[in-house]
């Protein structure tokens, strides 16, 4: 940790110069947006579970946006999803290619109490 693979988060950056897998969090990535607006430091960025949308997500959609077109192919963006609207993310991003995987279901038992439970075991 903090060699080939890192993370950095608030107040803890695992990462070094050999870093070429970094975890982030959408905030201090939308901090590294605006220090390098067209993130010179990434060939490629993955923003993961973009349905779990916030406000950061949302602004980092318009910056990693702008630096794409700016870099013209030497930036690759994916964004994963399970649930986004994958034609109106394509549309957004210039009609660019979707990729569908789909996952696979597993049987789910359910079982309730019988009885009300009155006491709580932590």
């Amino acid at each position: 940790m903090g060699e080939e693979v890192g993370y950095t988060i608030r107040f803890d950056d695992r990462t070094s110069s050999k870093t070429r897998l970094r975890f982030i969090t959408d905030g201090i990535f939308v901090r590294q947006c605006v220090a390098d607006p067209y993130l010179f430091k990434y060939h490629v960025v993955i923003l993961d579970e973009a349905h779990e949308r916030s406000l950061y997500t949302d602004i980092l959609f318009a910056l990693l946006k702008k630096a794409v077109i700016y870099r013209k192919g030497t930036l690759k963006l994916i964004i994963t999803s399970a649930t986004l609207n994958t034609k109106t993310f394509a549309n957004y991003y210039g009609s660019c290619e979707v990729i569908t995987m789909h996952g696979k279901l597993f049987p789910v038992d359910v079982k309730y109490y019988t009885i009300r439970q009155s006491a709580r075991v932590e």
